[in-house]
Order: C-alpha cells, then sequence, then structure tokens
C-alpha cells in the first residue's frame, strides 16, 4: 500500500492529503511560506507589479516590472537578484525533508499557460527548482524557461549561474525535471547535496521533447556548504523563481502550473541509495 501524506501551506491552510510519490500542487504562489519580491543590492527594487492565481485555483499569473533581476553565479549582496517564492517539502509524517541526511528523488513538473512573448527579446525568465529556503539563493538548482529571442530551456543555479540548452524552438508547453540527492558520505571536501539536473521539455511545435541535461559535480549547487559538508539541519524547499536576465520591453505577464513529486529513499526507515 502507498504511503499517505499530510500537505499543509502557509498560515495553516492544508492542500490535503495524497499518495507518496504522487505529484503535489498546485503550487501556488499565494501560498508560499518564504518569499522575496524585491532585486537585491543597494538599492532593491520590486520585482513583481501584480500576481495571483485564477479562478480555478490551478493557474499563476504574474506580471513582472521592466527591471534588471538576474541570476548570476555566486553569492553575495546583489546577486541572484531575481524574486523568490519557497515551499517546504515535508515527509508524510509532516517532519521536513532534510537536504544533508535524507535521500530522496524530487520531479518537477512545469508549464506555461500563456508566456510573455517567445520571439520579441524580453529578457524575462520563469525556473524552478531546490535550495534550502532561504530566499537569497546562496545554494540552489532550478530549471526553467528564458524568453530572449526565442524561448530557450535554461538552468539556473548559484554555483554555475545560467546554462542555455541548444534548443531555441518556440512553443514549450511544459518541462519535467528530476533531481537526486549524491551519495552520503560522498565527496568529503566539497559536498553539496546535489550534483546536477535533468530536464526535458515537450515543444509543441513541433511534437517532439527536448532532453537537456547539467552535470557540475561540486560546484553546481553552490559553496554555500563546501566547508562545512553537506547542509545537515536543512529543510529541503522547491522554489520558483521570477526575474530579467536584462530590461527592455517593458512589463510583461505570463501565466503558468507548477507541482512537484517527492519519492523517498528508505528501507525500514532508514535513508538509502541502495536497498536490500
Amino acid at each position: 500500500m502507498a504511503q499517505r501524506r499530510l500537505l499543509s501551506g502557509s498560515e495553516g491552510t492544508f492542500w490535503g492529503v495524497v499518495n507518496e510519490g504522487e505529484w503535489t500542487g498546485p503550487l501556488l504562489l499565494k501560498d508560499a511560506a518564504v518569499v522575496r519580491k524585491e532585486s537585491r543590492g543597494a538599492s532593491p527594487q520590486e520585482i513583481i507589479s501584480a500576481s495571483g492565481s485564477s479562478d480555478d485555483g490551478l493557474v499563476n499569473t504574474v506580471t513582472l516590472r521592466d527591471v534588471n533581476s538576474t541570476f548570476n553565479a555566486g553569492a553575495n549582496s546583489s546577486t541572484p537578484a531575481c524574486a523568490y517564492f519557497g515551499f517546504p517539502i515535508t515527509k508524510e509524517d509532516g517532519s521536513s525533508v532534510n537536504l544533508g541526511t535524507d535521500r530522496f528523488t524530487v520531479d518537477l513538473f512545469l508549464e506555461i499557460t500563456n508566456n510573455p512573448g517567445e520571439t520579441d527579446n524580453n529578457k524575462c525568465f520563469i525556473t524552478m527548482g531546490i535550495n534550502d529556503g532561504d530566499a537569497d539563493l546562496d545554494a540552489s538548482i532550478t530549471t526553467g524557461f528564458l524568453y530572449l529571442s526565442a524561448q530557450q530551456l535554461s538552468v539556473f543555479s548559484t554555483g554555475g549561474g545560467r546554462t542555455n540548452s541548444g534548443c531555441n524552438t518556440d512553443g514549450f508547453p511544459y518541462l519535467r525535471a528530476t533531481m537526486t540527492t549524491a551519495p552520503s558520505g560522498s565527496n568529503p571536501t566539497y559536498s553539496n547535496p546535489f550534483n546536477g539536473i535533468s530536464t526535458f521539455a515537450y515543444d509543441g511545435n513541433d511534437n517532439d521533447f527536448i532532453n537537456d541535461r547539467v552535470l557540475e559535480g561540486d560546484a553546481l549547487f553552490g559553496t554555500k556548504y563546501q566547508s562545512t559538508g553537506l547542509p545537515t539541519g536543512s529543510q529541503a524547499h522547491i522554489c520558483i523563481l521570477f526575474g530579467r536576465t536584462a530590461t527592455g520591453a517593458g512589463e510583461k505577464q505570463f501565466s503558468f502550473k507548477a507541482y512537484y513529486k517527492l519519492s523517498l529513499h528508505n528501507r525500514n526507515g532508514v535513508g538509502t541509495e541502495r536497498p536490500g
């Protein structure tokens, strides 16, 4: 029988009870537990002028201001400067999923229902991934869509910045990505909970799938934990990020759906990479 877990949102609201391994969501921005809507630095600016959800409760709507709110590699007082919405991941008993001690796989699903313009070089991006709940994004790996001269599949990480795939074909309706924790005890000098991300996106124009995998070893997640080892005690968060790689083209609005699926790697209640 599949395990079941209680899903709770912010301020005591409840998303319901689902079987372990089923999709959780939709993730709605209004339910995020950790939020930052301003850029970082000496003179922070508001990134989002409006956000909400449609009447059916499935679709998020966002309007981005025409301000520079990019995601660069590294962590300092001004970058990454994009907006942050964080959703803590919990187990079936309501306890936290621990980035340092738990072994698990998370699948991400992001569907664009109305994009900000596929080919007008508006420089918007939306990306979804995992971090430790820190809105300053000192450690993270995410994947999503970047709207330059064409809609591009991209990976954003604190350690590697932005990596665009070779695909510039318009019309991606959705992407699905997979992240799995690194083996416990691995990389004792440079420890990060994840070493990469695998993404595929469905290209609606060509009725084809585009695959992108970014594996950059220890540096991809960032250097936040490399002096102390895996982030034991830090709760994993699904994060949804928005921003502009540069100014241009005025305010832009788009809509999307977001879900995730958690699979714990346990045997007899103990985290493991190798069952049996």
